[in-house]
């Protein structure tokens, strides 16, 4: 039924008003007609951001389900922004001789973040990752430190599996204090024995350490990470897990929730 997010797209037209305020009522109207044509266009960009989400590694089904009984919140905005900038164009595109103006192409700029976030598993969904599927394991913090930064590794849902051949014990260890981007970190696949590459800069985007593990990190103050701090996690190949080792690291089965 119309209004029903899932019907037509990731939004209803309410939640482009929530973008830019009266945005429904201006520019398609308050009768049945408006509401219908409102509809159409967060249509045409929930196809757009479906053929989008065809190419995301991450994800298993498209269009995305819900989760519960509504979409998070970023594919909501998504699907808003684009739908705003597709009307606003639209509407207003006699009046400009040199392109679409910024304030308008600032709301395509806008779904664009926001789906790039989501390629680039700085926002991940229920439905994203089969993590029994990955063999990656969740990362477990060492002891004894006092730093306020966060550390992410694939288990967030994240990129591929695991395509070692063998099992792994990782340790990502910090060399240097600082914030993100500014600290260094180290990082073995024996615990710590040795070192695979050392001196390597952390940051928020996705850094890919090797077999398919990727890690990043979070933390802006100048105390976010500090030299020793640790985190270490285990990873198994795909056919360990296909013949059920009773020793394999333990990751949940199905999808994230």
């Amino acid at each position: 039924m119309p209004g029903t997010p899932g019907t037509y797209g990731y939004c209803v037209p309410s939640d482009c008003d929530t973008l830019l305020t009266g945005f429904i009522e201006n520019y398609y109207g308050t009768g049945t007609q408006g509401t219908s044509d409102a509809e159409a266009d967060i249509n045409a960009e929930f196809r757009r951001m479906n053929d989008r989400f065809e190419g995301f590694s991450m994800v298993k089904s498209v269009p995305l389900p819900l989760e519960g009984s509504t979409y998070p919140q970023t594919i909501v905005d998504a699907n808003a922004s684009w739908t705003v900038f597709r009307r606003l164009r639209a509407v207003h595109a006699a009046e400009f001789n040199e392109g679409v103006p910024e304030w308008i192409s600032r709301f395509e700029d806008m779904g664009n973040e926001y789906l790039d976030e989501i390629r680039t598993g700085k926002v991940v969904f229920e439905s994203f990752t089969a993590l029994g599927e990955v063999g990656i394991g969740m990362p477990a913090a060492g002891t004894g430190t006092d730093s306020t930064g966060t550390f992410f590794n694939n288990w967030e849902g994240f990129a591929g599996p695991f395509w070692g051949d063998r099992r792994m014990n990782w340790r990502v260890e910090i060399e240097s204090d600082g914030s993100t981007g500014i600290s260094t970190f180290k990082y073995s696949i024996d615990k710590g024995a040795s070192w695979m590459e050392t001196g390597v800069k952390t940051g928020t985007g996705w850094i890919g350490i090797g077999y398919g593990v990727n890690v990043r990190f979070e933390g802006w103050d100048g105390t976010a990470f500090a030299d020793g701090d640790y985190w270490d996690f285990e990873t198994v190949p795909a056919w360990v897990t296909a013949y059920g080792d009773p020793g394999i690291v333990k990751v949940r089965e199905g999808v994230r929730g």
